[in-house]
């Protein structure tokens, strides 16, 4: 069946009789110039697949070979009508991110077919208002702004409509210039060039930095050092992680988050905090001893919370560190989103892990892995059954959404695809 031809699945494909032949010279036709990048897509894509010439007009009344509409019976932001009739193609929708949807579907359409379609009536809208990536640019080499731009492109024909970068210290900080000195760092102007290029795709661009644990190449710094945990631990001179007791260190995070989080238009932020490695080990385990692990780590996210709030952002972060303290999760606020992640093939705990999330009442959203760290190629079996079972229990426990991680454990060696 042609529906099981199609990469990303739709929710609803009914064939109807007869198919549709593309004439050599064709008109795609809206009456909202919003709709002028994904008609350009679906040009280059004819030309290529069905050796189609066509046209792009911005006129209602227009006669045209592809038709968008906008139809705000269509309840679902992001969905859309897909309609394929021995006449012509129809997409209907009630924005212009459930215009680029159709519009990507009708592409993959093209790709398969080429010359001609088959008649049918297509249904669509998304499981999940979150639907992420999160890439490592911090454990290899630092992706050209070009690189970046071709896989936010590939990830919205897919569409994902959040995409996040993992920065550990490959920022140019201006308070702050040694952090990233030697590590092809973003700047400021990249970052809203990032940003602008995902707006232009539908696409939220979530800021993402490190503030807890995987703070080693700071930590390394002889000027920072004496904010570690642990000193020489996990072979760096400073460790991996901040000690949560040391003023200087929220202070740290704050100088940092004044810099880079401005930048950002995104309502969420994702502090990260996870694997902390050294924590209650080292200069904060006489604390550690009096109140407990996880309170430490609590009242460190805490702080971290209320510099989010500062800049008007919803606080997101790991939650393999919280997740270890089931009693304490009662305490955290309810505006935190909790990003859980596992990246096993049998992922046998994952249930009871969310359902503790979920009955504390706080946010969530699952991040399985594209497991191709540490390895050349993927395992990709295990990649796809992490996937299935991570979206499921997604829809299980009513979760945001999904965030498909792609880390650079090591180096980062394998190639984008």
């Amino acid at each position: 069946m042609f529906q099981d031809k199609l990469l990303i699945p739709v929710k609803k494909f009914r064939s109807q009789a007869g198919r549709f032949n593309w004439p050599a010279r064709c008109v795609l036709a809206s009456a909202r110039t919003a709709d002028a990048l994904p008609l350009k897509q679906l040009s280059a894509e004819l030309k290529k697949h069905a050796g189609v010439s066509a046209r792009s007009l911005f006129d209602a009344a227009a006669s045209a070979t592809v038709r968008i509409v906008r139809d705000h019976k269509i309840a679902d932001a992001e969905g859309y009508k897909l309609t394929v009739t021995r006449d012509g193609v129809e997409i209907a929708a009630s924005t212009d991110a459930g215009a680029y949807y159709g519009v990507q579907t009708l592409r993959e359409m093209v790709r398969i077919s080429g010359a001609n379609l088959p008649g049918c009536d297509i249904t669509d809208s998304p499981d999940f208002a979150r639907r992420g990536v999160y890439h490592d640019i911090s454990r290899g080499k630092v992706p050209t702004l070009d690189t970046i731009k071709q896989l936010i492109e590939r990830l919205a024909s897919w569409k994902i409509n959040e995409f996040q970068l993992y920065i550990e210290n490959v920022f140019t900080f201006a308070g702050h210039p040694s952090i990233g000195r030697g590590y092809s760092p973003l700047t400021p102007a990249d970052i809203l060039q990032i940003q602008d290029h995902c707006k232009l795709h539908h696409i939220k661009f979530v800021g993402s930095l490190a503030s807890f644990g995987h703070m080693e190449r700071t930590l390394q710094l002889k000027q920072y050092r004496h904010l570690a945990e642990l000193p020489g631990h996990n072979d760096w001179p400073g460790g991996t992680t901040l000690c949560p007791t040391d003023p200087g260190s929220i202070k740290l995070v704050a100088e940092l988050y004044d810099e880079f989080i401005p930048l950002l238009e995104a309502d969420d932020f994702n502090v990260c905090g996870d694997e902390p490695w050294e924590l209650g080990k080292g200069r904060s385990k006489r604390r550690a001893e009096k109140i407990g692990v996880g309170q430490v780590y609590l009242d460190f996210m805490l702080k971290i919370h209320k510099l989010c709030d500062k800049h008007g952002k919803r606080m997101n972060a790991w939650a393999d560190i919280a997740i270890k303290h089931p009693k304490l999760l009662k305490k955290w606020p309810k505006d935190i989103v909790l990003l859980h992640w596992d990246y096993w093939l049998k992922c046998t705990k994952i249930d009871g892990w969310v359902k503790q999330i979920a009955d504390a009442g706080v946010p969530r959203m699952l991040c399985p892995g594209t497991n191709g760290w540490r390895t050349h190629g993927t395992r990709l079996h295990t990649s796809i059954v992490n996937v299935t079972r991570l979206a499921k229990t997604a829809r299980k426990y009513n979760a945001e959404g999904i965030l498909n991680t792609n880390w650079g454990d090591r180096g980062h060696r394998n190639f984008l695809g």
